[in-house]
C-alpha cells in the first residue's frame, strides 16, 4: 500500500513539476515577445546575470527601456518580487515614467495570461503594489527610510520637506539673524566681516550653508588640524580639483574642436623648419597624448605651460614675422576659434590655463578660509537644530541624515538593506559622491544585492548640483 502511495504522489508531483515547467516556458514566450525590438546589445544587458552591471549608453539610445525591461525579467523569472526591487530616478518625472513604463507592461501581461489564473492574479497584484513600489527618486527613497525609522533615530515622522525656493527664504533669515548676533559678540567674525564687508561675509555664509554636507569634511578638517597643516590641506585640494578640471577638459569636446584646426592646417607652411609648423605640429602631439594619457602633477603643469607658451609666443611677431598673409589669416582664424579675441575672455584657456598654478595671496586667502570655517562649523549646528526645531528637512539632509543614521546604526541599516534583492540606478551620471555612499552602505550591509546603473558620462543634468561624473566613470571600470 504504502509502495502505491509513493507512485501516486510521485506522479502527482512529476504532473505538478511539468505543469510549473508549461507555464515557465508559456511565459518565457511572452516576455520573448515583450522584449522584441531591442538590439543585441541591449538584449545583453536585459538577460546577463552579473552581480554588478553598468550600461552606458547616450540619450534617446533606450537606457531606461532597457532597466524596465531587466526588472520585468527579474519578475517574470521569479528572481524577486516587486517589493525587493529598488529603483532610483534623480527626477520625480523619471520615476512617474518608469512607473507608467511598468505598468504598460504590467498590463501586457495580465493580457496574455488570460488563460493562466495564476499568472494572472500574480500581475494583477503587481499592477496595484506598483504604486507603492520603491520607484522613485533618491531623496523619496531616504525619506521613507527617515519617517520609517524616525523614531529611532530620534526624528519626528511628520517632518516636513521644504523645497528649494522656501529652504532659501528660511536660510537668508537665518543667516541675517545670526550674523548680527556673532558681529555683536564675536571679535573673529568682526574681524572677517571687515575683510570682506557684511554683505559679502553673509553671502558666502549662505553658500556654505546651502552646500553644507560637502563643505563639513573640510570643516572637520580644518578642527583638526594645526594651521600649518591645514593650510597644506588646502594647498594639496586646490591643486587635485584644478588637475581635475583640466584633464577633464582636455578630454572634452573643445580639444577635440582645436585639434581639428590645427590639423586643417596641414600644408599650410612648406618649409617644416619654420618656428610656428614645427610648434602646430608639436602641439597635436601634445594634445593628443594629454588626451589619452593619465598624467598628472607637476608634469602636467609642464605641459600646459608649454600650450600657454605656445599661444603667447604665436602673438608674437618673432614666430609670426615673414610668413605668407593668406596662412596667418588662416592660423589666426584657427587659433581664434578656441583662443577668443584679444578682447574676449580665452576661451580655451579661460579658467583653465591660467597664469600659474599659485593663488594669489595665498597665504591670505588661506587664513580667511580657515576662519570661514572655523565660523561656518558654529552656525551649521546652530542651523540643523533650528531645522529640527522646525520639523523641517531640505532634499540635502534627506540623504545627509539617511547616511548618518544608517552609518550609526547598523542593525537598521542591515534590515533595510536585506529587503533588497536588486537595485537599479537610473541617470547614473547625475550622482554625487554621497548618493554614491549611501547605495555602497547598503550593497556592503547586504552583498547579496545586484547592482544595475545605466547613464551617460556626457549627459549630466545636476553638474550644478555636486554630481560627480568621475564617479559615474569609476563604477563603470568596477
Amino acid at each position: 500500500m504504502s509502495t502505491v502511495n509513493g507512485l501516486i504522489l510521485a506522479n502527482i508531483k512529476g504532473l505538478c513539476i511539468r505543469k510549473r515547467w508549461k507555464n515557465f516556458l508559456k511565459m518565457q514566450e511572452v516576455l520573448n515577445k515583450y522584449l522584441e525590438g531591442l538590439t543585441q546589445e541591449q538584449l545583453r544587458a536585459v538577460n546577463s546575470d552579473s552581480k554588478i552591471i553598468g550600461v552606458v549608453a547616450s540619450a534617446g539610445s533606450g537606457k531606461t527601456r532597457v532597466l524596465t525591461s531587466r526588472i520585468i525579467r527579474i519578475l517574470v523569472e521569479g528572481k524577486a518580487d516587486i517589493d525587493e526591487i529598488v529603483a532610483i530616478t534623480f527626477t520625480e518625472k523619471a520615476s512617474l515614467e518608469m512607473k507608467e513604463r511598468l505598468r504598460k507592461a504590467f498590463n501586457f501581461f495580465v493580457e496574455n495570461s488570460k488563460n493562466n489564473p495564476e499568472q494572472l492574479t500574480l500581475w494583477r497584484h503587481r499592477e496595484i503594489f506598483l504604486e507603492t513600489a520603491r520607484i522613485s527618486t533618491i531623496h523619496s527613497f531616504c525619506a521613507r527610510i527617515l519617517r520609517q525609522y524616525a523614531l529611532r533615530f530620534g526624528l519626528d515622522p511628520e517632518f516636513s520637506i521644504v523645497d528649494d525656493v522656501e529652504n532659501i527664504i528660511k536660510l537668508d533669515r537665518f543667516i541675517r539673524d545670526k550674523l548680527k548676533a556673532y558681529l555683536e559678540s564675536d571679535e573673529d567674525t568682526v574681524k572677517l566681516a571687515t575683510e570682506l564687508s557684511t554683505s559679502g561675509l553673509r553671502q558666502i555664509l549662505f553658500s556654505l550653508l546651502s552646500n553644507y554636507i560637502f563643505i563639513l569634511p573640510h570643516a572637520e578638517k580644518c578642527n583638526s588640524l594645526t594651521e600649518e597643516k591645514f593650510y597644506s590641506y588646502i594647498d594639496e585640494n586646490i591643486k587635485n580639483e584644478y588637475e581635475s578640471i583640466v584633464k577633464e577638459k582636455l578630454k572634452g569636446i573643445t580639444t577635440l574642436v582645436l585639434l581639428s584646426h590645427l590639423r586643417k592646417l596641414d600644408g599650410g607652411i612648406t618649409d617644416s623648419q619654420n618656428p610656428l609648423e614645427q610648434k602646430r605640429r608639436y602641439l597635436i602631439k601634445l594634445l593628443e597624448m594629454l588626451r589619452k594619457s593619465p598624467v598628472g602633477g607637476e608634469e602636467l603643469r609642464n605641459y600646459i605651460e608649454e600650450i600657454k607658451i605656445f599661444f603667447d609666443e604665436f602673438k608674437g611677431k618673432r614666430v609670426s614675422a615673414g610668413l605668407d598673409e593668406e596662412i596667418k589669416r588662416k592660423f589666426e582664424y584657427a587659433i581664434k576659434k578656441v583662443w577668443g579675441s584679444e578682447k574676449e575672455k580665452r576661451g580655451f584657456l579661460n579658467g583653465i590655463f591660467i597664469d600659474s598654478w599659485e593663488v594669489p595671496n595665498k597665504q591670505k586667502i588661506f587664513s580667511l578660509t580657515r576662519n570661514l570655517l572655523i565660523l561656518f562649523s558654529k552656525i551649521v549646528e546652530e542651523w540643523k537644530e533650528f531645522k529640527r526645531k522646525q520639523n523641517i528637512l531640505t532634499f540635502d539632509d534627506l540623504i545627509y541624515f539617511c547616511i548618518e543614521f544608517l552609518e550609526g546604526a547598523p542593525e537598521i541599516c542591515q534590515e533595510v538593506a536585506s529587503d533588497i534583492k536588486y537595485l537599479f540606478v537610473d541617470e547614473f551620471q547625475d550622482t554625487d559622491s554621497l548618493q554614491v555612499k549611501l547605495i555602497d552602505l547598503l550593497m556592503h550591509a547586504n552583498p547579496d544585492i545586484n547592482l544595475f546603473f545605466v547613464g551617460d558620462a556626457k549627459q549630466s543634468i545636476y553638474l550644478f548640483r555636486g554630481a560627480e561624473v568621475k564617479i559615474f566613470q569609476d563604477e563603470k571600470k568596477k
